[in-house]
């Protein structure tokens, strides 16, 4: 047990579901509150096909949670390789599993403008004050409508470090985020990979 009491990420996989329908939540729980080093929480469901289990997996994270956030020990929140659903986004802003959070990580989730926008707006609606950095990379957000759903957002007022990398805004769109003033604090823009010409950068 002591070993475990040294771990500093918990990480669940697409193999890790046959494992919790076995042991329930009160083991992932468990594992959450007790070991006090524990600083991320990664879910990699590598592009798990079978929605319904994505689906329910999420929701029972999202319930355990429906009161309390995560404890304060624990600060990146990573879903990647999740295909993650509006369902899922509703399911995340509506717990309090984020509150204590201060580096959300998506990656590589296909969100497109659509789910990006779903994101963004529920952020806007409790104000993610904590999230000092976001990574939304590898989405397919696309040109100016998906930079304009960035650059006009309030949800994300102490924002420091932004990775939207691999996506497709274009030097349009890349001239509509850097005019934003809805992040005071951003310090790091990785934007690399998103079709930018050279005048646009």
């Amino acid at each position: 047990m002591k070993f475990f009491e040294r771990t500093e990420e918990i990480k669940i996989i697409k193999d890790s579901l046959s494992f919790f329908q076995t042991y329930r939540e009160s083991f992932l729980l468990e594992i959450l509150n007790h070991y006090k080093n524990v600083r991320r929480l990664t879910i990699n469901l590598n592009f798990l096909f079978e929605d319904d289990k994505k689906d329910r997996f999420l929701d029972m994270l999202c319930q355990m949670h429906s009161a309390e956030p995560l404890k304060e020990s624990i600060r990146v929140f990573n879903i990647e390789d999740a295909v993650i659903s509006e369902r899922n986004i509703d399911s995340l802003f509506k717990s309090q599993i984020l509150q204590n959070i201060q580096y959300l990580k998506l990656p590589r989730n296909s969100l497109g403008n659509k789910g990006i926008e779903k994101l963004f707006k529920a952020a806007e609606k409790i104000k993610m004050g904590r999230i000092k950095k976001l990574d939304i990379s590898s989405n397919m957000i696309i040109g100016e409508e998906g930079a304009r759903i960035i650059a006009e957002n309030n949800g994300f007022p102490s924002l420091e470090s932004l990775d939207i990398r691999n996506n497709k805004l274009g030097s349009s769109g890349f001239k509509i985020l850097v005019q934003s003033e809805k992040y005071p604090h951003l310090i790091d823009l990785k934007i690399d990979m998103n079709k930018l010409e050279d005048t646009g950068a």
